[in-house]
């Protein structure tokens, strides 16, 4: 319990309060607990996904114990319904929150009580399904998130030792059942892999922790002497082929690796090993004109001993038409409706008390930016389709549904704002949209 609390005491907190992530079970309780003890002024942060029975009164019972010992209190609901990859939507939209609070009470902490259990399933489970040297390193103690600092201090304590400690100190929590649940991945690592393995070697999430922490250093490494390489033959996104056929293989493909990451930006994930593999392909040629062509209308063009990455942008006329019955733009088609129990986000529910007629549909424009419904404040439409990972070729085209005034209401099939009705019962305007290019052919 002690590296727990020398690695908190080691942070310069100063008069600052810090996030904690808490979803009120045994080792968040814990954590809360602990930086109490330690006087740190904390401000409990809790998500309820909305996903099980229970979580109304897992929300409740954090509420109340916050109310109870004086804490402050930042909750807030998942209302969207989300049926792709929705642990990974999760965890996006727990942190989005935890950002927010992290700048409402100006603090760059946010703390979370992952434990030792939790990085060795982890790392197992990010081996068994194949990731990057650095995602094999698991979680780290504390790690950077954008302009905040994330810090787990129980990495060192099993989930064993938490529960002691709860239960010395009487501390109340909730239990989440679906936990003993073997129908969700980590938990069959959680109760047959991880007892097999303590069985062998009771401190073996110590093991992990010291893998952990040599795989970092690796990659802190490579991706350093990866700079000084991207540096020295790559200048005005032309690369310089002779220097670069004289790097070991592996740098090659780091190298890479961080110039397509660079170009790409917010939308990464577009790039992949098959791409470096092609882009490796033309350079090794003894033809010494080439051309290959990446997503997003990114260009690699072979000039003898260079390669140049640019991107040749697609013209894409803005447009701006009255939202009429059957209006078909180049992504899909919009219908008005009398009644509807579709509550996604393809369908626009409306009070013509609340919005200015006629509406309108048109193209994105340079600024925009929309109320999202059931977040506060606005976000960018840019953001909005990153975080959608909708391609860079379509957010041109993408309608945006506006009121005669130009507030942004709907975009179709990604995010509706605070102006849509559908939980309130006071629509009279309902609008249905069908994606799909050329749907008439």
């Amino acid at each position: 319990m002690k590296e727990a609390e020398s690695i908190i005491a080691n942070l310069t907190l100063l008069d600052t309060p810090v996030i904690v992530a808490c979803s009120g079970g045994p080792d968040s309780m814990y954590l809360l607990s602990l930086l109490c003890e330690m006087n740190i002024e904390v401000i409990v942060a809790h998500v309820n996904h909305k996903i099980r029975k229970e979580s109304d009164k897992e929300y409740q019972f954090l509420q109340a114990y916050c109310k109870q010992n004086k804490l402050s209190f930042e909750g807030i609901e998942l209302m969207e319904t989300v049926y792709d990859n929705f642990e990974s939507y999760a965890r996006k939209f727990r942190y989005d929150f935890f950002k927010k609070m992290a700048k409402k009470y100006k603090t760059k902490y946010i703390f979370t009580a992952h434990h030792g259990d939790d990085l060795m399933e982890t790392i197992l489970m990010r081996l068994a399904r194949g990731s990057s040297l650095a995602g094999y390193a698991g979680i780290k103690t504390i790690s950077s998130f954008e302009e905040y600092i994330i810090i787990r201090p129980f990495l060192y304590l099993t989930k064993e030792e938490i529960l002691k400690k709860v239960e010395e100190k009487n501390i109340s929590y909730v239990i989440d059942d679906s936990n003993n649940s073997d129908h969700y991945t980590r938990n069959r690592y959680r109760h047959h892999v991880l007892p097999f393995l303590k069985k062998e070697k009771p401190n073996m999430h110590l093991k992990y922790i010291k893998f952990s922490e040599e795989i970092s250093e690796y990659t802190d490494y490579i991706k350093e002497e990866t700079e000084k390489k991207v540096n020295e033959i790559y200048q005005k996104n032309t690369l310089d082929i002779t220097s670069f056929q004289k790097l070991h293989p592996f740098m090659k493909k780091q190298v890479l690796r961080m110039i397509l990451d660079s170009l790409y930006k917010d939308d990464v994930y577009l790039a992949n090993d098959h791409h470096i593999e092609e882009i490796l392909k033309i350079s090794n040629s003894k033809r010494p004109n080439l051309e290959l062509n990446l997503p997003n209308g990114l260009h690699i063009l072979k000039r003898y001993d260079t390669l140049l990455f640019t991107f040749i942008e697609k013209k894409v006329s803005a447009y701006d038409e009255v939202l009429t019955e059957g209006l078909q733009v180049e992504l899909g088609r919009f219908k008005f409706l009398n009644e509807s129990s579709d509550f996604s986000n393809n369908v626009l529910h409306l009070s013509s008390k609340e919005v200015t007629l006629p509406l309108h549909v048109r193209s994105r424009r340079v600024g925009d930016r929309m109320s999202v419904k059931n977040l506060q404040g606005s976000k960018k439409i840019k953001d909005i389709f990153i975080d959608s990972k909708v391609s860079f070729e379509l957010r041109d085209l993408w309608p945006i549904v506006t009121d005669d005034q130009d507030n942004i209401l709907w975009i179709p099939g990604i995010k509706k704002s605070n102006f849509d009705v559908s939980n309130k019962g006071l629509c009279d305007i309902i609008v249905k949209y069908e994606k799909g290019r050329n749907i008439d052919e």
